[in-house]
C-alpha cells in the first residue's frame, strides 16, 4: 500500500497527472481494503442485531461492493482492465447463468436476489484477489491480517470458555467469541490453522515466530473447546494435505517417529508431575483439567458415530427432507435463497415423528440443509450443483497445479497452506453451511483467489482497452453502481434487522404496539423477509387487531407459503373474526399438514370447525390434539361437548369425566358434565355437579337453567319455581327461561301444592 501511495505522490510531483495518481490511490485502497474486510468480517457484530451473522453479511455487501467499485474505477481511470486467462471463468459463468435462470422461476425472487447477490460478492472477492495480489508483499498483508484476527478471535473465545467476558454475550460460557456459534468458530479456524502453519514455515524473525506460535496454540485450543466434530474432521483432512509429503513412510521417517515416541514416553511422567503441581482454578490442577478436557474431547468425537446423538440425528432428518426436495425439483431447484421456504413441505410422517422425539417442545425450524452440496442441489437443481462443483474443483485443481509447477519454496508453502484450508472447508461443508457463513465464506474465496494470484506472478493476461471516453465512462459508472449496490444492500440488511430485533424485544416485554412500529420500520428497509411480516402479524394479534394481523400474516405467507406457525396464527386471526370461520378451516388444515405433531394446530382447527358447526371435523381435530396431549383437560371438555352435540352421550360422559378428574374445580367442566348427566337421567349426580359449578361461577345462566330442570325432573316443582322465578326477574328476556317457568307453573297447577 505504501508503494502505491508513494507512486501517487511521485505522479503528482513529476506531472504525471491526477488520473495516474488516482489510479495508484485506488490500488492502495484496494490493497488496504481486503485486510480491512477480513477484520470486519471477523469482529463486526452488534448486540442490537438478531444474529451474529447479520452484521457480517452487511459488512460483506458494503466492502465487496466498495472494493469491486474501486477495481472498475481504477480501470476506468487507467484506461485498461487486465483480465487473467483463468480456467475459472467458464464454470463461474455457468453457475451464475443457471442461478439466474433458477431465480427467475423462484417463489420469493427478492429473497433469492439477496442471497444470489451475496454469492456474487464472494465470487467477486475471489476474482479481485486473483487479479490484484500477485505481489507477495500484498498477499502477506492479507494473510497476516487473517492470522492475527484468528489469534484475537481465539483469545476472546478461550476467555469466554473460562467465564471471562470482554464482550457482551447471550451464550454464557460457550466459546463463540465474535462469531456467534461453536460451529461458526470451527468454520473459521479450520481455514486459519493451516495458514498459520504456512506462515510459520516461511517466517524467520523471532518475534514473528513467537506471534505465530501463540496464534497456532490459541486457535488450536479454541477449536478443541468449541467441540465441533465436523471441524476436527475437516482440520484433520486439511492437515493430511498439508503434511502429505511427510506421510509417505520411509526408513528415516520411521526411525524419527520411533525416537519421538520414546522421547514422549520418557517425558510424560515428569511432565505430568509438573502439570499436576500447577493450579488451574476451582481446586483442580492443570494436569487434571487437561485430562478431563482430553476425555470429554474423545467422548465427543466418538458420539459422531452415534445415530441417536442429537446433532447427528438432527442432520439425518434434515438431509432426508433436503433429498426429498431435490428429488421434487431436480432440474432448476427452487431458486437461490428459497431452500427454507420449501423444505417444510417435504418432511415425511416418519421424519416428523423423529423430529418431535428429538426436539420435544423446543421450537426449532431448519433454515439450512446442514450440507452445502445438498443445498446447492435444492436451490439450483442438479445442474446448479454440478456447476458449483466444477467451479470449486477448478479452483482446487488450479492451486494444485500451481503447487506442482511452482519453483519458489516460499510460494509453495503458502499455496499448500491455503489449499489445506480450502480442502478443510469443503470437507466440513458436507456437514454444515461454511460457504454461507460470511466469516468463513469470505476467507475461503479470498484464499482461493490468493492461491491463484501468488502463482501467477507478474504474468499478463488479456488487457481490455478502455481508452475511449465512452468505455471509461462505462467503467466508472459500473464501479459507482457496484459501490451503490453494496452500500444499499448492507444498509438495508443492517437497518431492517436492527428494527426487527427491537420489535422482538418490545414484544418479549409485552409491548405489542411499540413492537408493531418497529416491525413496520423493518419492513420499510427490507420488505421481502417473511419473518418481519410474521412477527408483525403476531404483534397485531397480541394487540387484538385481528384484521391487521390477517393482512400481515397473509403477506408473510405470500413470501413463505409453507410456514406452519404463520398459518396457525392466520387461522387464529380468522377465528377471532367470527365471520371468517370458513376461511380459517383450510388455512389450519394446511398448518396441520405441514406440522402434524403440533397440538396447537389441531386445537385451532377444532375451534374453527366448531365455529362453523362442523361437529365431525371438530371431533376429529380434538381427538388428534388429545393423541398428542392426552392430559389436556380443556381439550377433553371440548371434545365431550362435541360428542354431546352429536348425541353420543356415552363418549361425551367418558371425555368429560376424564376432564373432571384432571381439573375437579373447573366450573365449565363440572357444568357441562352435569348437563350430560341430566340428559342421561342421572339426576342426583347432575344436581351435585351443577350446584358445585354454580357456586364456583354463579353468573353462568345455562347451568342454573339445567339445575331447575334437574329439580323438575325429581318432581321438586316448588323448589324449581323458587329458583326459576327470581332468575326470570333478573333475565326477563330469556325465552328459554320464560318457557321453563311457564311449564313449571302449569305442572304445579295440575299436580297441586
Amino acid at each position: 500500500m505504501r508503494g502505491y501511495l508513494q507512486a501517487a505522490r511521485q505522479a503528482l510531483s513529476t506531472g504525471g497527472g491526477r488520473g495516474e495518481a488516482l489510479g495508484y490511490l485506488c490500488e492502495a485502497l484496494l490493497e488496504a481494503g481486503v485486510p480491512a474486510l477480513i477484520v470486519l468480517i471477523a469482529f463486526f457484530y452488534s448486540p442490537q442485531l438478531s444474529d451474529y451473522r447479520i452484521g457480517k453479511v452487511a459488512a460483506l455487501h458494503l466492502m465487496a461492493g466498495l472494493l469491486g467499485g474501486l477495481w472498475l474505477v481504477r480501470a476506468g481511470i487507467q484506461g485498461r482492465l487486465l483480465l487473467e486467462r483463468l480456467p475459472l471463468y467458464r464454470p463461474l459463468l455457468a453457475y451464475l447463468g443457471l442461478a439466474l435462470l433458477s431465480l427467475a422461476l423462484a417463489f420469493n425472487r427478492a429473497q433469492g436476489a439477496e442471497a444470489l447477490l451475496t454469492q456474487v460478492w464472494l465470487l467477486l472477492l475471489c476474482l479481485l484477489a486473483m487479479h490484484h495480489f500477485r505481489d507477495p508483499a500484498a498477499a502477506y498483508s492479507a494473510l497476516w491480517t487473517a492470522a492475527l484476527s484468528g489469534l484475537v478471535v481465539a483469545l476472546l473465545g478461550l476467555l469466554q470458555h473460562n467465564g471471562i467476558h470482554l464482550l457482551p454475550s447471550i451464550y454464557g460460557d460457550l466459546p463463540v467469541s465474535t462469531l456467534g456459534n461453536p460451529n461458526f468458530v470451527a468454520h473459521y479456524l479450520e481455514l486459519l490453522i493451516p495458514l498459520i502453519l504456512a506462515l510459520l514455515a516461511v517466517r524467520r524473525r523471532l518475534w514473528e515466530q513467537a506471534l505465530l506460535w501463540t496464534a497456532l496454540l490459541l486457535t488450536a485450543a479454541h477449536l478443541v473447546v468449541a467441540a465441533s466434530r465436523a471441524g476436527w474432521l475437516a482440520l484433520a483432512a486439511g492437515l493430511c494435505f498439508w503434511f502429505w509429503p511427510h506421510l509417505v513412510p520411509t526408513s528415516r521417517r520411521s526411525n524419527q517417529l520411533l525416537v519421538a515416541t520414546l522421547v514422549a514416553l520418557l517425558l510424560s511422567a515428569p511432565l505430568g508431575l509438573v502439570l499436576d503441581s500447577i493450579p488451574s482454578g476451582g481446586g483442580q490442577t492443570l494436569y487434571r483439567s487437561l485430562s478431563q478436557l482430553t476425555q470429554s474431547t474423545w467422548e465427543r468425537a466418538q458420539s459422531g458415530f452415534d445415530p441417536e446423538n442429537f446433532s447427528v440425528a438432527q442432520r439425518l432428518i434434515i438431509w432426508g427432507d433436503a433429498l426429498a426436495l431435490v428429488s421434487t425439483h431436480p432440474l432448476l431447484g427452487v431458486g437461490p435463497g428459497n431452500f427454507e421456504l420449501f423444505l417444510p413441505a417435504h418432511r415425511s410422517a416418519e421424519r416428523h415423528q423423529a423430529w418431535k422425539q428429538l426436539m420435544g417442545e423446543r421450537p426449532n425450524v431448519a433454515y439450512e440443509a446442514e450440507n452445502e452440496y445438498l443445498e446447492f442441489a435444492a436451490e439450483g437443481g442438479l445442474p446448479g450443483l454440478a456447476a458449483m462443483l466444477w467451479l470449486l474443483g477448478t479452483m482446487i485443481w488450479s492451486g494444485w497445479r500451481c503447487l506442482r509447477l511452482q519453483d519458489r519454496p516460499e510460494i509453495r508453502v503458502l499455496t499448500r497452506g491455503c489449499l489445506a484450508g480450502l480442502i478443510a472447508t469443503l470437507v466440513h461443508s458436507a456437514f454444515s453451511f461454511n460457504l454461507q457463513d460470511p466469516a468463513s465464506a469470505t476467507l475461503f474465496w479470498l484464499l482461493g483467489g490468493l492461491v491463484v494470484a501468488l502463482n501467477r506472478g507478474a504474468s499478463q493476461g488479456r488487457t481490455l482497452d478502455l481508452a475511449s471516453a465512452g468505455r471509461r465512462a462505462a467503467a466508472l459508472g459500473a464501479g459507482a453502481l457496484l459501490v451503490l449496490a453494496g452500500g444499499c444492500g448492507g444498509l438495508c440488511i443492517a437497518a431492517g434487522d436492527h428494527y426487527y430485533f427491537r420489535g422482538r424485544q418490545h414484544q418479549a416485554e409485552g409491548q405489542p404496539n411499540r413492537a408493531t412500529l418497529d416491525y413496520v420500520r423493518a419492513i420499510g428497509w427490507r420488505g421481502w423477509d417473511f419473518r418481519y411480516f410474521h412477527s408483525l402479524g403476531l404483534a397485531h394479534l397480541e394487540g387484538r387487531r385481528y384484521a391487521e394481523a390477517e393482512a400481515a400474516l397473509r403477506r408473510s405467507l405470500e413470501l413463505h407459503p409453507n410456514n406452519a406457525p404463520a398459518l396457525r396464527l392466520l387461522g387464529q386471526a380468522l377465528w377471532w373474526q367470527e365471520k371468517n370461520a370458513d376461511q380459517a378451516v383450510p388455512v389450519l388444515q394446511r398448518a396441520v399438514e405441514l406440522d402434524p405433531l403440533n397440538p396447537q394446530s389441531h386445537r385451532w382447527l377444532a375451534l374453527a370447525c366448531q365455529q362453523r358447526q362442523d361437529h365431525a371435523g371438530a371431533i376429529a381435530a380434538w381427538e388428534e390434539a388429545l393423541a398428542l396431549q392426552p392430559q389436556d383437560a380443556e381439550a377433553l371438555m371440548r371434545l365431550g361437548i362435541e360428542y354431546q352435540a352429536t348425541s353420543q352421550l356415552l363418549k361425551a360422559l367418558d371425555r368429560l369425566e376424564q376432564a373432571a378428574r384432571l381439573q375437579p374445580q373447573n366450573p365449565t367442566i363440572l357444568g357441562n358434565l352435569g348437563a350430560v348427566y341430566l340428559m342421561e337421567g342421572r339426576l342426583e349426580q347432575a344436581e351435585t355437579l351443577l350446584k358445585q359449578a354454580i357456586s364456583l361461577e354463579p353468573a353462568q345462566l345455562s347451568w342454573q337453567r339445567n339445575l331447575i330442570l334437574v329439580l323438575a325432573g325429581q318432581r321438586r316443582i316448588q323448589e324449581a319455581l323458587q329458583a326459576a322465578e327470581p332468575l326470570l326477574q333478573a333475565n326477563p328476556r330469556d325465552e328459554q327461561l320464560q318457557r321453563l317457568v311457564q311449564n313449571l307453573r302449569q305442572r304445579r297447577q295440575k299436580e297441586g301444592p
